[in-house]
């Protein structure tokens, strides 16, 4: 009896984990495709914080798809932590960089969000070489960041200073 209980207990233990590794497995298993698929759909329905979590869950599961780490990053881009894509867009070009025919323009706008304008620049500029569709618009987005970068150069010593209620109010006014 005690050697039965032993065998019975072991065979449950033996069965948890066969079903704790298939299950790791199945989750594990579910396809790249199957997520591009759903995040897709949030991402055209401008669901950007779903399509988000969906891609982020496939990178966990898959790091070095270089579709996943593009999606995730162009994401980002939509949402308002557009700092955040420049990871998964460098990551996606370094496994693959033709993974979208326009990665070198969002890494450009990526480098552009963090504030690294040489990079934009360079990254505008190869975008505007591979795709002359998006000439114009990059041109407008190099001359962007070659005057965000000369603003960053030029030091200024400006102070803020309420004037009083007759101008401000309890809102934000910014401009």
């Amino acid at each position: 009896p005690v050697n039965e209980r032993f065998t019975n207990s072991m065979s449950k233990r033996t069965r948890a984990v066969i079903f704790l590794i298939f299950t790791a497995l199945a989750v594990q298993g579910q396809s790249v495709k199957a997520i591009l698929k759903d995040g897709d759909k949030r991402y055209e329905d401008k669901e950007y914080e779903s399509a988000l979590k969906i891609y982020q869950e496939g990178v966990n599961l898959h790091p070095d798809d270089a579709r996943l780490n593009f999606k995730t990053g162009l994401t980002y881009l939509s949402l308002p932590n557009k700092s955040e894509s420049l990871r998964y867009l460098q990551k996606a070009f370094a496994i693959d960089p033709s993974v979208d025919e326009n990665l070198y323009y969002y890494l450009g706008l990526s480098y552009q969000s963090n504030r690294q304008y040489e990079s934009a620049e360079e990254f505008f500029s190869e975008a505007k070489k591979r795709n002359k569709k998006i000439a114009d618009q990059v041109d407008k987005k190099i001359r962007q960041v070659q005057f965000a970068d000369s603003l960053t150069r030029i030091p200024t010593n400006v102070v803020v200073e309420n004037i009083g209620k007759e101008l401000n109010s309890s809102f934000h006014e910014y401009s």
